[in-house]
């Protein structure tokens, strides 16, 4: 194989694997901004039943299902946030 045939090879692979992680991370991307737009929706019906606990308006069952609708690691967040918030 010639020099030249084995710097064409090289080179298609390499554009392939460029082609491939820019797919993979525009999937990302776009999995990503969708999740948040789907949970937008369950961030907010959790606000206000931390609001309607907070304010002694509600129990804390409300909250607590709101929190069981967002995934594990969005609740933690939106928990950690108020906390932090509340110290203020």
């Amino acid at each position: 194989m010639s020099g030249f045939a084995v710097l064409a090879v090289v080179a298609i692979a390499q554009a392939i694997f460029f082609v491939a992680l820019v797919v993979l991370i525009a999937g990302r991307r776009l999995r990503s901004r969708v999740g948040a737009i789907l949970e937008e929706p369950r961030r907010e019906a959790a606000r206000a039943a931390l609001l309607g606990w907070a304010a002694g308006t509600d129990r804390v069952g409300p909250l607590v299902k709101a929190l069981r609708q967002l995934p594990r690691e969005s609740a933690l967040d939106f928990i950690s946030d108020a906390a932090a918030t509340s110290r203020r």
